[in-house]
């Protein structure tokens, strides 16, 4: 079993306000303050996961993390594409093991779809483009004001470049 071995303080960083300055590279990321970790997350292009995208979006947490005190610093253990399993585990451990405020979130209102989107670096555009499945019917799963069918899960998990398990959380609190 895989173990979150990296002392934080060893990573490559930069402050929140310098975002423009991440590489492109596939990475496990944290934001942080110098006390504690407010989110971790995983990307295939970090430069583009939390700079403006191309559709002037800035990352859905930025409005949440800049109502918390301190100066933020966003740091990133870069990875080979080959191994997102494998870092989608740590990323598990990170998260259970830092316990990061943002990363918490009611199962019930949380949408599958979005996290595992959002995990792949995709918006709902691409995700769109691969499955041919119309932005609108996404955008409804994504908010639970449409169920997913069983039917959908594979071209999705196809598109997210994930298992189908993926969209079977394995528990629920």
């Amino acid at each position: 079993m895989l173990r979150f071995p990296w002392d934080l303080d060893s990573l490559p960083y930069v402050a929140l306000e310098h975002i423009d300055d991440l590489p492109t590279c596939a990475a496990l990321y944290f934001v942080r303050t110098a006390e504690e970790v407010l989110y971790i997350g995983m990307t295939k292009i970090l430069h583009l996961r939390w700079g403006i995208n191309f559709l002037g979006e800035w990352h859905e947490q930025m409005a949440e993390l800049e109502s918390i005190q301190g100066k933020k610093f966003l740091c990133w253990m870069p990875f080979a594409e080959g191994h997102s399993k494998k870092i989608q585990r740590l990323e598990r451990q990170a998260i259970a093991l830092y316990k990061p405020r943002l990363n918490r979130r009611d199962v019930s209102t949380g949408s599958i779809l979005q996290d595992l989107r959002i995990r792949a670096g995709l918006t709902l555009s691409e995700v769109s483009a691969r499955t041919s499945m119309r932005m609108s019917m996404l955008s409804k799963i994504e908010h639970k004001t449409r169920s997913l069918y069983a039917k959908e899960i594979r071209p999705l998990a196809r598109a997210l470049g994930c298992e189908v398990d993926a969209f079977f959380p394995e528990e629920l609190d």
